[in-house]
């Protein structure tokens, strides 16, 4: 039987491996700064049953947002590493094939 053999484009999809370690650093960044959040949650609530007057006031509406700001980024950095960890890449893989070849000659 006649053949012969005729390449084709294969696609290949994949998570390539910068884009996981990148999602690793941004879960580590974000580990750390929900550390530093819940410090400065305890820190603030410290502060708040210890602390009153002008002063007080003055430091709470300039840094009272902190901790929250704080997790707000821990979440930025979670979605980030979410979408990274998504990222594919698709490659166009040249296969070879015998296929067969009708009214040939045999």
């Amino acid at each position: 039987m006649p053949s012969m053999r005729v390449s084709r484009q294969v696609p290949r999809t994949f998570v390539p491996a910068e884009a996981l370690a990148r999602a690793g650093r941004l879960r580590g960044v974000a580990a750390r700064l929900r550390e530093l959040a819940g410090s400065a949650e305890t820190d603030q609530a410290g502060l708040d049953s210890s602390w009153e007057g002008r002063s007080h006031n003055r430091y709470a509406l300039e840094h009272g947002s902190t901790p929250s700001e704080l997790s707000s980024l821990v979440q930025q950095l979670e979605d980030q590493a979410r979408e990274a960890e998504t990222t594919t890449v698709t490659v166009y893989e040249t296969v070879w094939e015998e296929v067969w070849v009708p009214g040939g000659a045999d």
